[in-house]
């Protein structure tokens, strides 16, 4: 990942991650100290400090001036996630111990223990605030915690299976969970009480608020997306496909859903009414992902039969093909929505022109799958991450900037 400026990048691996000059590519500094696979590495806000996690049963914090390691951080499990505050005060860890624990970012002191978990608590989020934080789990519950204090608040139960994600709506008001007992859920998140029980027939893969969060869309394997009014847990719509739905989102306006399934299509819908919109048809594989540009002017898919394709969400046209030789792992527009990268187990990213579906350039030099691939804010460099144990910095010149 580029920190915020851009100037840095930052990569983890088995046993160290290691911080790069994204204007040069010479190694700035490795940090050393983890005795197994860093699962996750970020910066702080400021991008002073960075915080690994790892299958070792520590996360660690570094000074990213030095490299030094500044803090370990032990659990008595594999840490799954760590995440700093807003502020950068504070960390959140989740573990495979069963629990979640804060600490202070500043003195490495363990501030709290989140004890009551059964089972390896998958993830732990703050809430937007700060104030509360809340935690999922395969005991088949969530639960809610005072991140000031540590106190259990209140815990989710209801589940029947474990529960994949869990999430703060924006206001803070609610909580949403997702789980494999083919339901989703609302609760209050001052209270824990649950507020609605969102019935799918297949296990829910997604789910997720627009961004006011009066309406709830889940993506089931039991091939439909669903819409819900939030205040009261009703089902305003069914949106099916013939396949397993992988994912869904709303457009920034929250006007519009786009869904992603196994069916091969793509399809966008009206999220006021459920009515289907456009099915964008063409790939010859599962649609593996889905997303709008910034301006909701066009939709970008990507599929394992080798391609990305954009389409026109307004007449649901295919405006372009964008061919790999092997599976596309992620297409992602840059933050202009000019320009396309995508990412493939051909062992290359390549970089396209929006507007026209034009090849600008291909990134070639991976000797193995690139997983991922991103832009850097400013969109003048590209991040590639493969299986070839690399990552890879790439400068977008001006003759291919589209």
């Amino acid at each position: 990942m580029f920190d915020h400026s851009g100037a840095r990048v930052l990569t983890a691996s088995h046993g160290t991650a290691r911080l790069w000059d994204s204007a040069t590519g010479v190694e700035l500094a490795m940090l050393r100290g983890h005795n197994g696979p860093v699962l996750s590495a970020v910066f702080d806000r400021f991008g002073a400090r960075v915080l690994t996690a790892s299958d070792d049963n520590t996360a660690r914090l570094w000074d990213t001036a030095t490299g030094a390691e500044r803090a370990v951080l032990r659990h008595d499990g594999s840490v799954l996630s760590a995440v700093f505050d807003r502020s950068g005060a504070r960390v959140l860890t989740a573990s495979h111990d069963g629990t979640a624990r804060l600490w202070d970012a500043a003195t490495d002191a363990e501030h709290a223990v989140l004890r009551g978990h059964d089972r390896m608590v998958r993830n732990a989020v703050f809430d937007p605030s700060g104030a509360r934080v809340l935690t999922a789990d395969d005991d088949n519950t969530a639960r809610l915690w005072d991140a000031a204090t540590g106190a259990e608040l209140a815990v989710l139960r209801g589940h029947d299976r474990m529960v994949r994600n869990a999430v703060f709506e924006r206001s803070e008001a609610r909580v949403l969970t997702a789980s494999e007992d083919n339901t989703a859920r609302l609760w209050d998140a001052a209270t824990g009480a649950e507020h609605a029980v969102l019935r799918h027939d297949g296990s829910v893969q997604s789910a997720v608020f627009d961004r006011s969060g009066a309406c709830v869309l889940t993506a089931s394997g039991d091939n439909t997306a669903r819409l819900w009014d939030t205040a009261t847990g009703a089902e305003l719509a069914v949106l099916r496909h013939d396949g397993l739905v992988w994912r869904a989102v709303f457009d920034r306006s929250g006007a519009r859903a786009l869904t992603a399934s196994f069916d091969h299509t793509a399809r966008l819908w009206d999220a006021a009414t459920g009515a289907e919109l456009a099915v964008l048809r063409g790939h010859e594989g599962s649609v593996l992902s889905a997303v709008f540009d910034p301006f909701g002017a066009r939709v970008l898919t990507a599929s394992d039969d080798n391609t990305a394709r954009l389409w026109d969400p307004a007449t649901g046209a295919e405006l372009a093909v964008l061919p790999h030789d092997d599976w596309v792992r992620c297409a992602v527009f840059d933050r202009s929505g000019a320009r396309v990268l995508t990412a493939s187990d051909d062992h290359t990213a390549r970089l396209w022109a929006a507007a026209t579906g034009v090849e600008l350039a291909v990134l070639r030099g991976h000797e193995g799958s690139v997983g991922s691939a991103v832009f850097d804010r400013a969109g003048a460099r590209v991040l590639t991450a493969s299986s070839d144990k690399t990552a890879r910095i790439w400068r977008v010149f001006r003759t291919v900037l589209g």
